[in-house]
């Protein structure tokens, strides 16, 4: 599935949301709302779980918006069940709803989740493909963002060449003795 197949428009307050969360730089590249008021849209440097009503912790006409970083997010999880489901984004320091319900389809499950700010839920057999989707596309982006983390760092210039350069920079007349002596203290002190 491409990318623009997973971009719909949120509905109401969670369009609402997400306008007003993204940055004038921002691409959103998934935005995928359920019937239960709830959204998960995907950017190209976050996801945003997007929550409208009473299930927002705002009030009844609230809304509600949170983003996680791809470089913050530990994994992904979506769980089906039987009608529906959920998508759930894993970050440190972010408490977890308990889950174990999830089989059983006991109401608290669902109450639970739907007040949790990392999870998404859903009721919706036909979202089970779209959503497979946009967790494999996050899943992608956390990889990226971790590969470009883990990039090695530029080497730190060699401490002989950098005296060297003070050296010719001090015998074409650029520097003064006082600053070559200042300059040179610097690298190799610090």
């Amino acid at each position: 599935m491409s990318s623009s197949s997973l971009v719909r428009p949120l509905p109401g307050k969670l369009g609402e949301a997400l306008t007003s969360t993204l940055a004038s730089d921002e691409h959103v590249i998934a935005s995928i709302h359920t019937a239960q008021g709830e959204a998960i849209a995907v950017t190209d440097v976050r996801v945003i779980v997007l929550k409208a009503g009473l299930y927002a912790n705002a009030g009844m006409f609230g809304k509600k918006a949170v983003s996680y970083n791809f470089r913050d997010i530990s994994s992904v999880e979506h769980r089906e069940g039987l009608t529906g489901g959920h998508v759930k984004i894993l970050v440190a320091g972010v408490s977890e709803s308990n889950s174990s319900n999830f089989a059983a389809g006991n109401n608290s499950y669902w109450g639970k989740n739907r007040e949790s700010e990392n999870i998404v839920t859903y009721g919706e057999r036909k979202l089970r493909s779209t959503l497979r989707d946009v967790v494999s596309l996050i899943q992608r982006k956390i990889a990226a963002a971790r590969n470009a983390s883990s990039s090695p760092a530029a080497p730190a210039p060699n401490i002989a060449d950098q005296l060297v350069k003070l050296q010719e920079l001090r015998a074409s007349g650029v520097l003064t003795d006082e600053e070559f002596v200042s300059a040179k203290h610097r690298i190799i002190v610090d």
